[in-house]
């Protein structure tokens, strides 16, 4: 069987199957019938999205007409006063009629086309009176003749597009930029004459040099009317739209000659004028002369500035439209806006004159720039970017509240610490100040540290140093802020988190790249002061933050309004209420003890912060009250030392300071005209607090230490935590256990041991520090007299009933939260909001307190 199977003769194959032709040729037409029906479908979607596009630009013919009227856009401040006025380039507009001239013809007087409507319409667009807004034919002529000519001799544009692209679009060249020209080209010749077209074509176009439309052309470059050149000069003037700049007859007058004999030969060829005439104008020798001797009077003339009130202001405000909506320069000088702004001329007048005095007290060449900004609105209402903003020799127009941007220093420790805050630190975390050494973004472990600490080693191993080189052990964040303590910003900057830390300067308003290293803590990345002064708004607001605004409202020449700000402002949250409360109150200590005493205010709540960078290259001195908060940078544009004894404190505090005396008080003052505005804010604030309360606890914390205080601490506050946890669970015990050698300590006697705490605790609580870490500590102010009482504001409240603790006990009782509501119904008694001096908020009176151990 085996075998049988094996010689079994194998089958023949199949025959393969084929389709005939006809079944192909029916395929062929099914498959092309479809691709012909997709394409058509394709191309029908294509192009009624395409003419949808175009069909939402539709001319403004009111707009195009309204230009003639020239008016300037005009620039108010929040009073109503006028600061400026946009005016823009030379312009005067003429009825075509003018440009016209009377002509005698086989008897009659008839009126022509003037010499300079002749040669435009010779050489920009011949058969102008014929076509319907496009010219195919042109669009040929001009490709063929710049492929002869190997450039750009003629364009192919009519005079109806060039018109509508110069008022309705941008200046960017995109395809569909070219297909929205030439439909508005043919909406405008149905809505329009030729005459009408043609008058405000030259009208309109810009002739180089400042010059726009041709009256003013003729008056820049030949000192009389357009109605009144020559042929000679007519053909010049002519030619020159094609390209102002490259044809400019005062810098460039062969390129402009050579144009000029181009349109010559165009207007003979178009039988404008006659041989002899065309000879005439080539031979002319005047054109030269003429163009020479215009342009000193155009020099002059551009020298002669107009003078505009708040010139920095004014031109932040012209670049922030024209970043902010696209809007082109020329748009601003041309459209008859009214900008009304955020500026107050007041507080302007005062910020101009306080710094340009300070700054000129400490040298002619250095300059500044201070910003004050409402922090609740975001309104710029204020703003001095130099000494001298027409002074073009000393770079008078560079902004530098704007555009320059330095190294903040100092300053910009309160980010770090407002991010440490949010972390669940509190001002009285305590963090050691010891030698720090880096190797890269974190400290060095002990074995890899140099002998000396004082140089970079192979490692890249570097010292952390404080100002006065040395150390003061443990230091509270509130103590460390206040000293300007470079050691122990750093070491929380660490713990933090780097990244953490600029995220949180992003959220309240910087805008500028930071640095990811550890020198971050010192303040290296550049900043603007506008963006620095707009972030510590968010300390003044308890959290919020309103984007910094120069314009509060802009109207078209016709009334319609297409800028506004909405009111009130709705701030983003950035901090939660409770960190901005304790950044609140470590800067106030730096105003009341620290390197800022010399911003203090007799009967104002004040935050400060300065700053002074490596090499005093920059100082800096950044604060706010409650309704306003304001920035002050010196330095020099090109930066190099300041000077000895230079220091944000000594030199950008008074100036702060001078400022923000008289401008509270006009701030106020102006309250009742926002009384609305403001007490619907206070209230939904108050409500806000009211349910946050509930969440919250206060407790007795020593100043020193960060621990909760005993009745021998010399100094201590109330602070307030969240119930959930944070506050410290233990009992100051340096207090506790000497405080009678502690109180014998002489005025003298200074830290041995880097266990000491760095300040002098014979010091009385009304005192400022002995020991200072940077300059503005030891001697921001002479004359600067501390806050007369540092009782805390709420010390004459009721306190709950303590009970005793046993001498042992170390550990504080667990802390409970008591909600409370404005009633008094959730907490048993009445529950008040309270406001303390520093505009935070201090639990209502039944909210528990951790007492302090009784002995």
């Amino acid at each position: 069987m085996a075998s049988a199977s094996l010689n079994t003769p194998l089958a023949a194959p199949k025959p393969k199957f084929r389709h005939s032709f006809w079944w192909y040729l029916k395929w062929f037409f099914i498959t092309l019938t479809v691709v012909v029906f997709c394409g058509m479908v394709a191309a029908f979607s294509i192009g009624k999205g395409l003419y949808d596009e175009l069909g939402k630009v539709v001319p403004d013919i009111n707009l195009l007409m309204a230009r003639n009227k020239a008016e300037p856009t005009r620039v108010y401040a929040i009073d109503g006063s006028l600061l400026a006025e946009f005016r823009g380039d030379a312009r005067q507009w003429i009825p075509l009629s003018t440009l016209k001239t009377q002509r005698k013809k086989s008897g009659k007087i008839i009126t022509a086309p003037g010499r300079l409507i002749d040669a435009t319409l010779s050489i920009e667009d011949a058969r102008f009176y014929t076509h319907p807004g496009m010219d195919p034919k042109r669009i040929g002529g001009a490709l063929l003749a710049n492929y002869r000519a190997g450039g750009v001799e003629q364009g192919g544009s009519t005079i109806t597009e060039q018109l509508a692209k110069n008022v309705y679009l941008s200046q960017t060249r995109t395809v569909s930029r070219r297909l929205q020209t030439a439909f508005l080209a043919l909406q405008l010749e149905k809505r329009l004459s030729k005459d009408e077209i043609l008058e405000a074509y030259l009208n309109e176009i810009y002739y180089g040099n400042r010059a726009y439309g041709c009256e003013a052309a003729a008056q820049t470059y030949f000192g009389k009317h357009a109605k009144d050149l020559t042929i000679a000069e007519a053909a010049l003037v002519g030619g020159l739209p094609q390209s102002p700049s490259r044809l400019d007859p005062f810098d460039h007058f062969d390129n402009a000659k050579e144009r000029q004999k181009l349109v010559l030969g165009a207007m003979l060829k178009n039988q404008r004028i006659t041989y002899a005439q065309f000879k005439e104008a080539l031979a002319d020798k005047t054109v030269e002369s003429d163009l020479k001797r215009n342009h000193d009077k155009f020099v002059e003339r551009s020298r002669q500035v107009e003078k505009w009130k708040a010139p920095y202001f004014v031109s932040y405000v012209r670049t922030y439209l024209e970043k902010q909506y696209g809007w082109s320069g020329d748009y601003l000088n041309k459209s008859g806006l009214k900008i009304y702004t955020t500026l107050d001329p007041k507080l302007q007048k005062i910020a101009e004159n306080v710094l340009v005095r300070g700054v000129r007290r400490h040298g002619p060449e250095l300059q500044g720039a201070l910003v004050s900004i409402d922090p609740w609105t975001g309104h710029v209402v204020a703003m001095v970017g130099g000494k001298d903003y027409y002074n073009t020799k000393k770079n008078g127009q560079w902004n530098r509240a704007v555009q320059g941007k330095r190294q903040p220093g100092s300053t910009m420790k309160p980010y770090i610490y407002a991010a440490a805050m949010e972390a669940g630190y509190t001002p009285d975390s305590v963090v050691v100040d010891s030698p720090l050494y880096l190797c890269g973004d974190s400290e060095c472990p002990p074995g890899r540290r140099m002998a000396n600490g004082r140089r970079f080693s192979k490692d890249s191993q570097h010292e952390v140093r404080n100002y006065d080189r040395t150390h003061h052990g443990a230091m509270t964040m509130r103590s460390a802020i206040a000293m300007s303590n470079n050691v122990v910003a750093t070491r929380t900057l660490l713990k933090v988190g780097i990244q953490n830390v600029i995220q949180k300067a992003h959220l309240m308003g910087v805008s500028s790249p930071l640095s990811p290293y550890p020198s971050l803590a010192l303040g290296t990345s550049d900043l603007s002061l506008l963006e620095h002064v707009s972030a510590y708004g968010v300390f003044a607001t308890r959290g919020l933050r309103a984007e910094a605004t120069p314009v509060i409202r802009v109207e078209n020449y016709a009334g319609d309004t297409l800028v506004e700000q909405p009111m009130p402002v709705r701030g983003a949250r950035v901090i939660s209420p409770p960190a901005a409360n304790n950044m609140w109150q470590m800067l106030r200590y730096v105003v009341t003890n620290g390197t800022g005493r010399v911003a203090q205010i007799p009967g104002v709540d004040v935050i400060g912060k300065t700053g002074t960078t490596s090499s005093n290259k920059d100082v800096w001195f950044m604060g706010a009250s409650k309704d306003l908060v304001t920035g002050v940078w010196m330095g020099y544009d090109r930066p190099r030392n300041v000077g000895a004894g230079s220091a944000g404190g000594l030199w950008c505090g008074p100036v702060w300071r001078s400022f923000m005396v008289p401008a509270i008080d006009i701030w106020r003052a102006r309250k009742p005209v926002e009384k609305l505005v403001e007490d619907a804010r206070a209230t939904a604030q108050r409500r806000f607090l009211a349910q946050q309360y509930k969440q919250y606890v206060r407790a007795r914390i020593c100043d020193e230490t960060g621990l909760l205080a005993t009745k021998e601490c010399p100094q201590t506050h109330l602070e307030v935590f969240s119930a959930a946890g944070g506050a410290p669970t233990q009992f100051c015990d340096v207090h506790r256990r000497q405080p009678t050698q502690q109180r014998d300590l002489g005025a003298s006697a200074a830290p041995s041991a880097p266990g000491d705490l760095g300040f002098d605790p014979a010091r009385s609580e009304n005192e400022p520090p002995a020991e200072a870490t940077n300059p503005e500590d030891s001697g921001a102010d002479s004359n600067a007299q501390p806050d007369a009482d540092m009782t805390p504001p709420d010390a004459d409240l009721n306190a709950p009933a303590r009970r005793e603790y046993r001498r042992d006990e170390t550990t504080a009782p667990e802390i409970q939260g008591d909600g409370v509501t404005l009633d008094g119904q959730n907490g048993g008694g009445e529950g008040r909001v309270l406001d303390d001096s520093s505009g935070g908020f201090l639990p209502p009176d039944n909210a528990p307190e951790t007492p302090p151990v009784r002995r």
